[in-house]
């Protein structure tokens, strides 16, 4: 701003002369020049601090473009208004606005595109930094869904899991050959989605639906009678999209979490939901051991969600214990 100043300084006195001024003829006009244009960018940026405490350019964009140039239009003003005052000693003429007022019309127009520059540049400052803000949060969430799809991904091809699969095939082997058969391929089915999934932000609805179907068989051959499941899902829910692994979580959080035998067997419910959402539904009988590992399992499905949409994942946890997950448009 003090070397705005003195630009506009030189402009005007160049238009009234015909000649720029001697610097050490006008060595005191020019240090008020400095003073003033000092001023007013001091003044002008604490403006701007204070309005937008006040005034967000994110929720009224109009409004605090137009606050920010009627200050600063008054700034300006009441600066140049005491700079004329000021000069008054520096001049062997009076000085008013009535003896300057061709340079005063200059200068005002001046100031005022000068004001609108500055605006512009208040908003492409703001437009950029709130863009750098989103870029930031959207590469921040894509490492933390990454992460936590591959935390998924670990426990599904860990070799315990790998290893009680293999134990189950030996078993099944003793008696019925064509379960086992039926076993090993949903295993593999299994493996192939987890292999294929595991570079997807979204997948269909019916391709996770075939992996908890799959997922599903496995775990009834190993818990028997004590395991049962209903699935109504809607064709037309089939082409919306899901983060992968989503609905296998809350399966697995169902089996993994609570307690249950074939004398007092559970049920694990999966339906669509009202406001295009599907529900996962089992009776609550949370073992007490397993309640925190639970409540980080249900943060990391907030935690993937969030990067998606602002619809919220819906928790009831009462008699019957629900999680209710948004569907979710082509990305």
């Amino acid at each position: 701003m003090a070397f705005i100043a003195v630009g506009i300084f030189n402009y005007l006195y160049y238009g009234k002369t015909g000649e720029l001024p001697d610097l050490t003829a006008h060595l005191a006009t020019y240090l008020l020049v400095v003073a003033m244009g000092a001023v007013a960018g001091i003044s002008i940026v604490y403006s701007n601090i204070r309005l937008n405490a006040v005034i967000s350019w994110r929720k009224s964009l109009g409004v605090r473009f137009l606050a920010g140039s009627l200050v600063q239009a008054a700034i300006l003003a009441g600066i140049v208004l005491l700079g004329l005052e000021l000069s008054k000693g520096l001049f062997p003429e009076p000085v008013s606005f009535e003896t300057l007022k061709p340079e005063m019309i200059k200068l005002a127009l001046l100031l005022f595109v000068l004001i609108i520059v500055n605006g512009v540049f208040d908003l492409s400052y703001f437009s950029f930094s709130e863009y750098s803000k989103g870029r930031l949060n959207q590469l921040k969430h894509e490492r933390e869904q990454l992460e936590l799809q591959y935390e998924l991904l670990k426990t599904q091809l860990s070799p315990h899991y790998l290893f009680n699969s293999l134990n189950t095939i030996s078993s099944l082997l003793d008696g019925s050959s064509e379960q086992a058969e039926q076993f090993i391929r949903r295993l593999v089915q299994s493996y192939q989605y987890l292999i294929a999934s595991q570079d997807k932000k979204l997948v269909t609805v019916e391709e996770e639906l075939a992996f908890v179907r799959a997922y599903l068989f496995l775990q009834k051959v190993r818990f028997g009678n004590a395991l049962t499941h209903t699935i109504s899902i809607g064709a037309n829910k089939f082409s919306a999209n899901i983060p992968p692994l989503m609905i296998q979580l809350l399966v697995e959080n169902a089996i993994k979490h609570n307690d249950f035998s074939e004398l007092d067997p559970m049920e694990i419910v999966i339906q669509e939901e009202e406001g295009n959402y599907i529900c996962v539904t089992n009776e609550n009988r949370g073992i007490v051991d397993e309640a925190e590992s639970l409540q980080v399992g249900l943060a990391n499905i907030q935690k993937r969600y969030v990067f998606f949409t602002d619809l919220p994942v819906r928790i009831v946890n009462d008699k019957l214990f629900s999680v209710s997950v948004p569907l979710l448009p082509h990305l």
